[in-house]
């Protein structure tokens, strides 16, 4: 036997792009009606849950929210979103992170600093970026290059 609990997938509601419904009915209106019912049932789960709990009945809340219906918009969520950059001394840093900003002061020195490489490597064809990324890899690789 497995030691996985699979029980969680049998809530798992069909996808809006499944046929599920008749072909004689229009395919978009019939995803718009299976939308806007599934909105219905997420809104009634809410409102019972907000209702238990207010009234202090956590265990009944708990039990309905684990009955809740799992459909493409809860299944999973974003929990946070940043950009990873492999920087050339093969290390793994977190560049930029969602809503943090650069100084255009430091990306100005920089590009005055290293005019030249970024344009020779602009204008260079395959092979001779090879070269230019094994040579001025680290500052082409920089956080400014981009």
């Amino acid at each position: 036997m497995s030691g996985f609990d699979y029980s969680k997938w049998d809530r798992l509601e069909i996808s809006d792009d499944e046929d599920t419904f008749h072909p004689n009915l229009d395919k978009g209106l019939n995803i718009g009606v299976n939308r806007i019912t599934r909105d219905r049932k997420e809104d009634e789960i809410n409102e019972e849950v907000k209702r238990l709990t207010e009234k202090g009945e956590l265990e009944k809340a708990a039990k309905i929210e684990a009955k809740r219906p799992l459909h493409v918009d809860n299944v999973c969520h974003v929990a946070e979103e940043r950009t990873i950059i492999q920087s050339s001394d093969g290390s793994r840093k977190d560049r930029l992170k969602k809503g943090e900003e650069f100084s255009v002061d430091e990306y100005t020195m920089f590009k005055e600093d290293n005019q030249g490489v970024l344009d020779r490597f602009t204008n260079a064809d395959w092979t001779t970026s090879e070269g230019l990324l094994k040579e001025y890899g680290h500052i082409l690789m920089e956080e400014y290059a981009n």
